[in-house]
């Protein structure tokens, strides 16, 4: 009886260890954009939201009028997020989007191997998020595209990374 028992935890645990995302999701998949973030972040079909560069970026194409979005968002332990969105349509040329995104976290101890503290510092992440989204020939049928750009910095160390 032991034996079965002890496989089944060990299947388990190794499998929910080799699903688990291990810190690889960015910490920018919080969100942006209030109702965005009341659903969960279940809201890429959604429209007329200028949050669609970030979700979906040819849902921007259903905006009717230029929309702007900004949060200040403390979190915990001296961490703060904030983020703007804007999203402009034109008669002619589409729909442009921009996102930016903040999150700050300050008072992080420094210690050396002896684990003594040997100062304070911080650490900054940015996102960028530029958008673009038009018509297609048929009825209700859009595209979009965005490019992405995360960059993060603590004290003498920093990276940055592109996406779309």
């Amino acid at each position: 009886m032991k034996k079965p028992l002890i496989a089944f935890v060990l299947a388990v645990f190794t499998g929910s260890t080799c699903l688990a995302s291990s810190g690889i999701t960015s910490v920018f998949d919080i969100g942006i954009g209030a109702r965005a973030q009341a659903l969960g972040g279940a809201y890429s079909a959604a429209e007329n939201d200028s949050a669609a560069v970030f979700y979906n970026p040819a849902a921007m194409q259903t905006l009717d009028r230029f929309e702007v979005q900004a949060a200040f968002m403390p979190l915990f332990l001296d961490t703060i997020y904030n983020y703007l969105t804007l999203a402009y349509p034109t008669p002619d040329f589409g729909t442009f989007g921009f996102s930016l995104g903040v999150i700050t976290t300050s008072g992080i101890s420094v210690r050396d191997y002896t684990g003594q503290e040997t100062g304070v510092t911080s650490q900054l992440m940015i996102e960028a998020l530029a958008g673009w989204a038009i018509n297609l020939p048929f009825e209700n049928l859009y595209a979009g595209f965005n490019i992405k750009v995360d960059t993060q910095g603590m004290e003498a160390f920093s990276d940055t990374g592109f996406g779309s």
